[in-house]
């Protein structure tokens, strides 16, 4: 459980940060650590790591009300020595969702092939406190680590963004 509380945590506390609102259909790559991904050139981008996150892209504010970022961003975490699997993994994330989120919904939990390796994919919503919070996810696990890429959004504005967010979890590559 606690794996899966550090997991979930940190697709939430992550604190907005002022972006490029100009549109612009210009896609660059990030090249980082264990992977590759592309990215829209209007997503802000922090590789500083001060998040313990390897990446995390930022879409931009649309408006003087927006004052959440959506974002992208990934989560490695060592499992060594814990006899798990990407489908035992799963399970017990699966199983926390509710624990963390308030009137939790998962709405998609299916095993895919992403990036070449086996995946699972999730998405679901729920309350975080007072905060409606919305996630679709990617999890990989290898080399005994797991790999959790993360579309986090306001639920409000989850569609407004899935495309893109879609579209940037997709161009993922392992360097392996």
């Amino acid at each position: 459980m606690l794996s899966s509380f550090l997991l979930l945590l940190s697709t939430i506390f992550i604190p907005s940060a002022p972006a490029d609102t100009t549109k612009s259909d210009a896609w660059q790559k990030l090249d980082v650590k264990e992977y590759i991904i592309e990215y829209p050139a209007s997503w802000a981008v922090d590789t500083t790591g001060s998040s313990g996150m390897d990446f995390i892209l930022s879409s931009p504010f649309t408006d003087e009300e927006d004052y959440y970022n959506d974002f992208v961003n990934i989560a490695v975490m060592p499992m060594y020595g814990l006899g798990k699997t990407l489908d035992s993994y799963v399970e017990e994330v699966i199983r926390d969702i509710p624990f963390f989120y308030s009137k939790a919904v998962i709405t998609t939990n299916k095993k895919e092939t992403k990036s070449g390796k086996p995946c699972y994919v999730l998405t679901y919503a729920g309350i975080l406190n007072t905060f409606p919070i919305a996630m679709h996810q990617y999890i990989w696990f290898e080399n005994e680590k797991t790999y959790t890429l993360t579309y986090t959004a306001e639920q409000g504005s989850f569609e407004k963004w899935f495309k893109d967010a879609e579209r940037i979890m997709d161009s993922l590559q392992f360097k392996k």
